[in-house]
């Protein structure tokens, strides 16, 4: 590893986009990154300057602070241990606790009585920085998990200049007129804002915090991005997208739909195609429940393509009975979804034919064990999902079962639609139903001169 945050590892493979080379003559050409970043490094630092004497609190964000220490780095991309150490010695505001902790630990019968041996907050601020979707941070991370140390980030110096727009940018006065753009620049507006990384958006319910019971995360899936800068090192547009990594949130819902607040018109025009564009992760069937089988947001839902939920009736090696008691109105929201392409399920190592009595009897009041899936309330609206979806993936159904029943179930209701659309249609005549096929008939008897009788009133007449 580097010693210090002006040298990269050698481990990682540079190639001459990012580090000084030699042209034919051999003199040494700079990359074009250090030349890009000089003028907006001197901007920052004047920007700076008057909080770097002063003990007084930065009006900088904590993620602001990390894209300005990597734009004022002399290196194209900085590990969370040298960005923390710019931050600290940049600002005494955030060096004096650490200092004050130092002198504490060594002379403790001097500081007897000193709480604030640090600064409250900021190691969990400064790792949420890098959670953060808006923070244009691109990172080199190739492994699964947290890790804070090897990994190096980096910021593009247009998306850079945007996120720091508020202290770089001059306040411009006037309204823009969007509405009276064409709808196609429009569309390709919206689609900008609203389009998240293809790993999609975590719907994630907890008890603790109300507000955090509607609050969405960027899930990390799988990697967007196969461009490699330098070779041998895959940068993300992002983060890196994996399973195993779900660390790009989006700290509210207000955040993400911010635009659609504006006026009804954009509100109608752009709410479809945030929920038609982006893949939906449901942790559980809670969360499922929760945000489908609410009246209010049944007319957002009904744009939904593309839904994945984790079915954790069992959990821990016992049951999630908050889960078994929405489970079946959380299998009917989901059948009722009219635009869903691909369904994908994770089931959550549950053998669901000895599941026990207790947990039967909130499934339904069933006593008796299950012997078939099809005795276990809510996967029939299961199946009628699956039947409205292109494509439906079963994740660790060890035992086969569910996905069996499913796929047996979405036959017979496909084939039930194909032979009612074969079917002839009826028509309703009066209080009557006639199919088509009879109407024909009375038409050509008609044609070849057969008397019909018509009731009219009270009287017959024939014709």
């Amino acid at each position: 590893m580097a010693d210090s945050p002006h040298s990269i590892s050698s481990s990682a493979s540079i190639d001459g986009d990012l580090l000084a080379t030699s042209d034919h003559s051999g003199d040494t050409v700079e990359p074009a990154w250090v030349s890009e970043r000089a003028s907006v490094r001197a901007e920052i630092m004047a920007i700076i300057k008057p909080y770097r004497l002063s003990e007084d609190e930065p009006p900088f964000s904590l993620p602001e602070l990390v894209v300005m220490a990597i734009l004022c780095s002399e290196e194209y991309s900085l590990e969370r241990m040298y960005i923390r150490r710019w931050i600290k010695e940049t600002f005494p505001y955030y060096a004096k606790p650490i200092l004050n902790a130092f002198i504490t630990r060594l002379f403790p019968q001097m500081y007897e009585h000193y709480e604030e041996k640090a600064l409250p907050g900021f190691q969990m601020a400064f790792r949420t920085a890098f959670q953060q979707y808006e923070v244009p941070l691109r990172s080199d991370e190739t492994t699964p998990g947290d890790m804070e140390e090897g990994i190096k980030y980096t910021v593009e110096l247009a998306a850079g200049r945007i996120y720091l727009s508020r202290w770089l940018e001059r306040e411009r006065n006037g309204i823009f007129p969007f509405l009276k753009l064409a709808p196609e620049l429009r569309n390709i507006i919206y689609k900008m804002v609203f389009t998240y990384p293809p790993g999609g958006l975590t719907v994630q319910y907890t008890t603790i915090d109300r507000e955090s019971r509607r609050s969405m995360q960027v899930c990390a899936l799988e990697r967007i991005d196969g461009k490699t800068e330098p070779p041998g090192q895959t940068w993300g547009e992002q983060h890196p997208e994996d399973r195993d990594v779900t660390d790009i949130r989006i700290t509210s819902m207000g955040s993400a739909l911010g635009l659609l607040s504006t006026s009804k018109q954009v509100h109608a025009e752009a709410a479809p195609l945030f929920y038609n564009l982006n893949p939906f992760y449901f942790a559980g069937i809670i969360p499922l429940n929760h945000v489908l089988a609410d009246p209010i947001n049944a007319s957002r839902m009904r744009h939904l393509r593309e839904v994945r939920f984790d079915l954790d009736l069992c959990k821990n090696s016992g049951y999630n009975f908050p889960a078994i008691k929405v489970f079946i109105p959380a299998m009917k929201a989901l059948s009722s979804l009219p635009a869903l392409r691909r369904l994908t399920v994770t089931l959550l190592n549950c053998r669901f034919l000895e599941i026990k009595t207790s947990a039967r009897r909130e499934l339904g009041g069933r006593v008796k064990k299950y012997t078939r899936i099809s005795q276990i309330p809510g996967f029939n609206d299961l199946a009628v999902a699956a039947s409205k979806a292109q494509e439906v993936v079963f994740e660790e159904d060890y035992e086969g079962l569910v996905e069996e029943y499913v796929k047996e179930e979405v036959a017979k209701i496909r084939a039930k639609e194909a032979a009612a659309k074969k079917a002839p249609r009826k028509k309703r005549i009066g209080n009557r139903i006639k199919s088509e096929r009879r109407v024909v008939e009375d038409s050509d008897e008609e044609d070849e001169g057969v008397g019909k009788v018509v009731k009219m009133g009270k009287k017959s007449v024939k014709s």
